[in-house]
């Protein structure tokens, strides 16, 4: 924003506020990312990759993790994925099951730790989101608090990954009707993201054209293949509307 655009802002805030309330500036490469609270719980990049290190080792599975993502911005995230947990779902198809480990300064003030199924054919990613589930840990309180909810978090994520695993491998017995009609109902996605999907769909099924039914794996597939053409934080959103609409359709039959 202008500068005076800024000071508007600012002073519009402080005025907000008892004169007794103290803030705190979060700096990000010299420029202000948040202003907090003192009821705001940091726990860095620095420290939540030690935290992270630390946990993978105390559970036996620091050597037979292997990162496959890093994004930086609106939301960090880091994406691992056990190699020696992988599945063909369909043959020379393989999938492997991991985790998104998550967090932002800004508006998503948040880390989360989710399961994630990865493709390694194309390296797409499907996320599970655990709403109300116990992985989403908001910048409050102790630090140290945070720190133990994240470790003890990870092998928690790595069971309902286990989970979404089978569900990937069902997902291929499973058909979407009037594909058209599905995309058009997904309110979640914008209209270009709906475009790059129908691309992605006929990218995914090899047909000139939307076909009218296709099973749910090349469905959720061409989700997720779109969803790399978004900034990381997007691309993270519609990975896990990837997973709804696995979970949807499989937990439905």
């Amino acid at each position: 924003m202008p500068a005076p655009l800024q000071l508007a802002n600012l002073n519009y805030l402080l005025a907000e506020h008892d004169e007794g309330s103290s803030a705190t500036l979060r700096l990000r490469n010299n420029e202000v990312a948040a202003i907090v609270s003192g009821r705001y719980a940091p726990l860095d990049p620095v420290e939540l990759m030690e935290t992270i290190r630390s946990a993978l080792e105390r559970f036996g599975i620091l050597h037979d993790v292997r990162v496959r993502g890093v994004a930086s911005g609106l939301v960090d995230n880091l994406r691992l994925v056990l190699p020696a947990e992988e599945k063909a779902i369909k043959p020379g198809d393989v999938s492997a099951l991991g985790l998104d480990i998550t967090g932002s300064s800004f508006a998503r003030s948040a880390i989360h730790v989710s399961p994630v199924i990865w493709r390694l054919v194309c390296s797409n990613g499907m996320r599970r989101a655990e709403r109300g589930s116990g992985f989403s840990f908001r910048h409050v309180g102790d630090s140290d608090r945070l720190r133990d909810a994240v470790s003890e978090a990870i092998p928690s994520a790595l069971v309902h990954a286990r989970g979404v695993m089978d569900q990937w491998r069902r997902s291929v017995s499973f058909m979407v009707e009037d594909v058209q009609r599905q995309i058009d109902s997904l309110r979640e996605l914008t209209i270009p993201e709906k475009k790059n999907l129908e691309a992605g769909m006929l990218r995914e099924t090899g047909h000139p054209e939307l076909p009218e039914h296709v099973d749910l794996y090349s469905f959720v597939n061409a989700m997720t293949a779109s969803a790399k053409d978004a900034a990381p934080a997007r691309r993270l959103d519609i990975e896990a509307l990837a997973g709804e609409v696995l979970t949807r359709h499989v937990g439905r039959g």
